[in-house]
């Protein structure tokens, strides 16, 4: 199979942009440019002016038909008058030597037998007026302006027409600076997020390593030895890659080049906050990576479960026992303890840390049965005073419809952490109720869903799932059969608790994982 590169193409034109920036002209230069441009031509040049006179199909000043003329003072002159019940009407350019001091432009006139009009654009004085008195006393034929140009039977104010001239300077002079800036932008953000992660890979893999990952060498030794073969996954943010290192399988993750801050909030999370743990995904390496034709990729290397995401897993199997289920249940429930949990130790510690997009995408199942948690790019992290909540700079939101009340609501307190542990809950009970969905009890099984999947669209809005979850506080339907299991009816307790309409009223982690463990040894101990 072909490999497929999802790189970020603005970061390998970096040297490029440097050589070139010498000739590219600021923008204000431009704007200069137009500015002078605009008053040279207003002041070196005249104003086109329409040329045509007429008075009762008399034609004067030797215009026989409508023609343009050239004003050397700036201004074109509309003219309608009254002399010996006759109407006339002139279209003039203001010629300085031809016009008495007493009759220059600017200057408007406007009275019953007369109006005057002065503007200072091309054929502003296209015009057709009329005269108060014309309506009640007269039957003249009226004038004719042009062959060709549209009637405007009222007057458009001198003012308008140079507005308008001006607005249009600004939007060519707006789309000049947009479009500079516009190519401009790419290279140099990617520059900037280069030298960012150069920085922080040094700063960040050359610490204790309380994280999961290796050191700082190791780390960049496996991304640059590792061989990327067929495609396992795609989405909104990434695409995941089987890789063999040194005859061994792992997982790489390539994010797309608009997403590298949820590259570097995951690898932050591995490497300064997370410890090893059998139900957090296993972390190998972080590394960018330049490939042929200088293209930057931004790699996140992980072990490799090929069952896939729990998702996955439970897509391809039309049914699972009740030792399955139990397994699949527990090991999630207990990889979310292991984050929402702080540990003080004498050598290692961890802050507590919420996920913030709990889902069965995010959750991988391993070979031996049990899940493990991955995709920290929207983790957050509590601080060990307790008094602060550390979030990343990333400007993804969680999956719509694994969002809880307060949160479509907008009512999610961000300032506390147990909030968004409250909402990692909510989403930890749609998961154990898709798991509980396939587990089969006396031959029956339901088929596999997503949450919500007859409630709402595909691709759910924020309004709609607002509108379901919140509004009309609904929640994926418990089977009747259920109530005949002993161990899923306890369970399908615990998940009523879990998804909650009020956060306070939710369970803890630690209280699901203790009532989960009783609810099952309750039934015998299946897990041993």
């Amino acid at each position: 199979m072909a490999r497929r590169q999802f790189v970020s193409t603005s970061m390998g034109t970096c040297s490029k942009m440097e050589t070139t920036q010498r000739t590219v002209y600021h923008p204000f230069f431009f704007i200069a440019l137009l500015l002078t441009f605009s008053l040279c031509a207003r002041e070196g040049a005249g104003v086109d002016c329409y040329a045509f006179a007429r008075t009762k199909g008399l034609h004067f000043n030797n215009f026989s038909v409508p023609s343009i003329c050239t004003s050397d003072t700036g201004y074109c002159v509309y003219k309608r008058f009254i002399t010996d019940g006759l109407v006339s009407t002139r279209y003039l350019c203001e010629i300085f030597a031809e016009v008495s001091i007493f009759d220059r432009c600017p200057g408007n006139t406007t009275s019953d037998r007369y109006i005057k009009i002065c503007c200072e654009t091309d054929h502003c004085n296209n015009l057709t007026m009329t005269l108060p008195i014309e309506a009640a006393t007269l039957s003249t034929e009226l004038t004719i302006t042009t062959a060709a140009p549209p009637r405007n039977d009222s007057l458009i104010p001198a003012i308008i027409v140079p507005l308008l001239t001006v607005a249009a300077l600004l939007v060519m002079i707006a789309l000049c600076v947009i479009c500079f800036f516009c190519y401009r932008k790419p290279k140099k953000r990617a520059t900037i997020v280069v030298q960012k992660v150069e920085e922080y890979m040094e700063e960040v893999t050359m610490t204790s390593g309380d994280g999961g990952g290796k050191p700082f060498l190791q780390q960049r030794t496996i991304a640059r030895e590792i061989q990327l073969k067929e495609s396992i996954g795609c989405g909104k943010y990434g695409d995941v890659y089987h890789g063999k290192w040194r005859g061994e399988d792992f997982a790489v993750k390539v994010f797309r080049s608009f997403d590298e801050k949820s590259w570097f909030r995951e690898t932050q999370i591995y490497n300064q906050y997370l410890l090893p743990h059998e139900n957090i995904l296993g972390y190998m390496a972080a590394d960018i990576t330049s490939k042929s034709d200088d293209m930057t990729q931004l790699w996140l290397i992980t072990h490799f479960h090929k069952n896939g995401s729990l998702y996955d897993y439970l897509c391809n199997n039309e049914s699972i026992t009740k030792h399955q289920a139990a397994r699949l249940l527990l090991s999630t429930v207990q990889g979310v303890v292991h984050l929402h949990t702080e540990i003080q130790g004498a050598h290692k510690k961890k802050p507590a840390i919420a996920h913030r997009d709990i889902k069965s995408k995010n959750i991988l199942v391993k070979s031996n049965g049990d899940c493990c948690i991955a995709d920290f790019g929207m983790a957050v992290v509590q601080e060990f005073s307790g008094t602060k909540v550390n979030f990343p700079s990333n400007p993804r939101q969680g999956t719509k419809r694994y969002m809880a009340p307060e949160v479509l609501n907008l009512s999610i307190n961000m300032g506390n952490f147990e909030s968004f542990k409250k909402v990692d809950i909510y989403a930890l009970g749609l998961v154990m109720w898709e798991i509980c969905l396939q587990w089969e009890t006396d031959g029956v099984v339901d088929p596999y869903q997503i949450p919500f999947q007859d409630m709402v669209q595909p691709d759910p809005s924020f309004e709609e799932m607002r509108d379901v979850v919140y509004v009309q506080k609904m929640r994926p339907p418990l089977p009747n059969r259920w109530q005949g299991d002993e161990l899923l009816s306890n369970i399908a307790a615990i998940i009523d608790e879990a998804w909650h309409d009020l956060a306070d009223a939710r369970l803890t982690a630690l209280r699901i994982r203790k009532n989960l463990q009783s609810a099952m040894d309750d039934e015998g101990k299946i897990m041993a």
